[in-house]
C-alpha cells in the first residue's frame, strides 16, 4: 500500500484533490491515545487494554484495536471518528490533522487478549490512614463515624502516595480498587489495573432489598452521611457502566433468591447521568417465581428539596449541585446536614416533574426527521436528546477555551 510523504499530502490538500483510500488508511493508523492527549483530553489508563476519557466517562478506548466505543452517544470508531465525534472535524479536516501532523505516532494493533485476574497486593497499601481520613472528612465533608467504620473494615485505606483507595469487596474478596487523590492542586483518580469491572466500592445497610447506584464513591459517601437508607445496598459504578447496575441486582438476587424491591438512581445532575438514568428507568425488571416487578425510583441531586438547606455555603445557588458531595460540603449547618432528608421520587412522578412525555415526543419527532436509519432514533439517542434539554452544555469552541484557561496542575495519572 502506498504511504503518502508529507510532502504529497501538502500539495493534495493544497490543489484539494479528493482524498485517496490509502491517505484514509494512513490516517486511520494514528496512535488513537496519542491522537486524544494532543487534543487536550485527558486519558485514565483502566488496565493494559482499556482507557477512557476523563471529561467522559463513557468514552472507553480499545488500546489493542486503537479504536473506541462512545456509549453515551452510540458511536464507535478509529482516530478519524474521534476528531469528527468529539472535536467536530470535518472528514477532510480530520484526515489532514492525522496525516500532515508527523508528531503522532503510529499504532500497533495487537491481538486481543484476556483480562488477567485481579491481584489484591496489602503491601501497596499504607498501615497509616491519617492523610485519607483527613480528606474524607475535612475536605469532602464526609462523616468521621462513618469513614472511622470503613477504615476498620478495611473497605477504606491509603496507598504509599496518599491517595484514598477504596476497595471493592465481593463475597469477602477484594475484586478490586479505585483510588482518589487527596491534594486539592492535582486531579487524580485511578481504577486500578484488572479490577472487576462489573464489581464497584459497595456499602450494605441490613438486607439487600434496595439498590441505590452513584457514579462515584465519594458520592455514595456523601449520601450515607447525610442519610443511610436502611435494608439497602449502595453500589458506585465507578462512571456509569450499566454492566455494574445490571450485575448489582444479579448479586442481590443470588444472595437472597429475590432481586431487589426497588432501584434509586442517584446519578449525577448533569447530560451523562441524566442519559443513563433515562435509558436504563424504564426497564421492566420482572421475577416470575415471586410475582416482583423491579420499581425504579430518583433521587437526582438537583431535585432536593433544598428550602430544608439554607442557603448554600459556595455554589452561587442550589441550581448549580451535580452530586451528593456538592449538596454535603454546602451545607452550612451540622444539624441541618444530620436532619436532611433526601427527596426519592417514583419514575412517574419523575416524568411529569420533568415534562417527560412532551419531551419524548418531541425529541422523537426530532430524530425520526433527521434520521438515515434506525440507530439514529435508538433508545440511547432519545434519553441523550432529552438530557440536553434540561442540561444545555457548552460548545466545542467554548470548550477548547476552558481547557486552554484550564490550570497547569490538572493531572490524571496511568493505572499501576
Amino acid at each position: 500500500m502506498k504511504e503518502y510523504s508529507q510532502k504529497e499530502i501538502q500539495q493534495l490538500f493544497k490543489e484539494r484533490k479528493p482524498i485517496p483510500k490509502e491517505l484514509v488508511t494512513q490516517a486511520q493508523k494514528a496512535d488513537l491515545i496519542d491522537v486524544i492527549e494532543k487534543q487536550g483530553d485527558v486519558v485514565i489508563h483502566v488496565s493494559d487494554k482499556y482507557a477512557k476519557l476523563a471529561e467522559h466517562d463513557s468514552f472507553v478506548i480499545d488500546k489493542q484495536n486503537n479504536s473506541f466505543f462512545w456509549n453515551s452517544q452510540d458511536l464507535k470508531g478509529n482516530p478519524i471518528n474521534y476528531l469528527r465525534s468529539v472535536h467536530d472535524y470535518s472528514f477532510r479536516s480530520a484526515i489532514k490533522e492525522l496525516t500532515l501532523n508527523d508528531e503522532y505516532k503510529t499504532a500497533e494493533v495487537n491481538v486481543d487478549k484476556e483480562q488477567e485476574p485481579f491481584v489484591f497486593r496489602p503491601d501497596e497499601l499504607s498501615e497509616d490512614t491519617s492523610v485519607a481520613k483527613d480528606y474524607l472528612v475535612n475536605q469532602r465533608g464526609i462523616n468521621e463515624d462513618l469513614v472511622d467504620t470503613l477504615i476498620d473494615k478495611k473497605l477504606i485505606q491509603q496507598d504509599h502516595n496518599n491517595n484514598v483507595v477504596f476497595l471493592w469487596a465481593k463475597n469477602k474478596e477484594v475484586v478490586g480498587m479505585d483510588k482518589q487523590g487527596t491534594q486539592p492542586d492535582k486531579r487524580f483518580k485511578q481504577v486500578v489495573k484488572n479490577s472487576d469491572e462489573k464489581q464497584g466500592f459497595n456499602i450494605t445497610n441490613g438486607r439487600p432489598e434496595n439498590l441505590y447506584v452513584f457514579e462515584s464513591s465519594i458520592d455514595l459517601l456523601s449520601h450515607v452521611s447525610m442519610y443511610n437508607p436502611p435494608n439497602a445496598r449502595l453500589v458506585s459504578m465507578t462512571g456509569l457502566k450499566p454492566q455494574t447496575y445490571y450485575h448489582a441486582i444479579g448479586q442481590i438476587y443470588e444472595e437472597t433468591k429475590q432481586p431487589p424491591k426497588n432501584v434509586v438512581f442517584a446519578v449525577d445532575s448533569d447530560v451523562g447521568g441524566e442519559s443513563f438514568m433515562l435509558e436504563h428507568i424504564n426497564n421492566k425488571i420482572e421475577h416470575r417465581e415471586s410475582d416482583r416487578t423491579v420499581q425504579n425510583f430518583v433521587a437526582s441531586p438537583r431535585h432536593q428539596n433544598f428550602e430544608q438547606l439554607g442557603e448554600p455555603s459556595d455554589l452561587k445557588s442550589w441550581h448549580q449541585v451535580k452530586d451528593f458531595n456538592d449538596i454535603l460540603t454546602n451545607i452550612q449547618s451540622h444539624d441541618v446536614k444530620m436532619q436532611y432528608q433526601p427527596v426519592v421520587l417514583d419514575k412517574d412522578t419523575y416524568f411529569d416533574t420533568i415534562d417527560y412525555q412532551s419531551k419524548y415526543e418531541r425529541v422523537l419527532d426530532k430524530l425520526s426527521k433527521e434520521a438515515t436509519n434506525s440507530k439514529d432514533i435508538s433508545s440511547w439517542k432519545i434519553a441523550k436528546s432529552i438530557a440536553q434539554e434540561q442540561y444545555p452544555q457548552k460548545n466545542s469552541k467554548e470548550k477548547s477555551e476552558a481547557k486552554q484557561k484550564s490550570p497547569s496542575g490538572l493531572e490524571v495519572n496511568d493505572i499501576l
